[in-house]
């Protein structure tokens, strides 16, 4: 089994842990690019939406590259992200691609079972030992937590830093130095350095800089592609920028939702 997944933010870097952790052969697709949407633009329904486009370009890429499995997650909300899996195999399967899915969806969707099962299919292609699978999963989602809280702390900063792009060049260069970390234990350690230096750049908080707050569809908030890269001009303006949805928050939600105590704070506030 040769796995990949498509680009949504920062959810590669994720990825990375918990395949290198279970060791886990895989393929991280090119970063988004015209040339992979046009490749998706070929190939996919005319009327279909941006994501799924893009999303096709990530997967013929992979496959190019000997990917045979293809780790897509479920929907987290009321649109056809829920059914990309059925109409993109089917589309796959049209083009001559014999290739496999993996969903990983909502526990309260799919049961905690069937989950497990899912994830289980996944695990059975790892060559470490169970113990450390179990840790890869655990390890892959501090990653993840931390790579969102060193992004969001980048964007916020921008608007108050002394020394203009020092954030944006930190930032650049944490994910790139990410990618040549081994293990997960490596790239939480690198993260946690990165964060302590971003915490100690020179800023001037007498500083009254614009502030947005960036909302919309969760792909296209997420992946810098289909967005222009907004937040890396928002913070070569010097503007400070926030948003709420990250791969970090779906994860978070999708674990409590079945609990019903996710997204406390806009209950509370939607009964006021």
């Amino acid at each position: 089994m040769k796995v990949t997944f498509p680009h949504m933010g920062n959810i590669y870097i994720a990825a990375k842990a918990l395949l290198d952790g279970m060791g886990v052969d895989y393929v991280i697709p090119e970063k988004n690019n015209d040339a992979v949407l046009e490749i998706g633009s070929l190939y996919s329904p005319e009327e279909i939406c941006l994501p799924y486009k893009i999303m096709i370009g990530n997967y013929i890429r992979a496959i190019e590259q000997g990917a045979d499995t293809i780790i897509l997650a479920g929907s987290c909300g009321p649109c056809r992200f829920g059914e990309y899996c059925e109409l993109q195999m089917n589309l796959m399967k049209s083009l001559g691609y014999d290739v496999n899915f993996i969903v990983i969806d909502y526990p309260k969707d799919i049961g905690i079972k069937e989950l497990y099962r899912r994830i289980k299919v996944l695990s059975s292609a790892g060559s470490k030992n169970t113990i450390k699978k179990i840790h890869a999963f655990s390890s892959s989602v501090k990653v993840m937590n931390l790579i969102d809280e060193i992004e969001q702390s980048a964007h916020m900063y921008a608007g108050y830093e002394r020394n203009k792009g020092e954030c944006k060049n930190l930032l650049n260069k944490c994910k790139a130095d990410i990618m040549n970390c081994t293990n997960p234990k490596e790239m939480i350690n690198l993260l946690k350095a990165y964060r302590e230096k971003l915490n100690h750049i020179d800023v001037d908080i007498n500083k009254d800089p614009l502030h947005i707050a960036i909302i919309g569809e969760i792909y296209t908030v997420i992946e810098p592609f289909s967005n222009f890269y907004i937040e890396d001009k928002l913070m070569d303006y010097g503007v400070s920028s926030s948003r709420g949805l990250t791969p970090s928050w779906w994860v978070k939600n999708a674990a409590l939702s079945p609990l019903k105590i996710n997204s406390l704070h806009i209950r509370k506030n939607a009964k006021k």
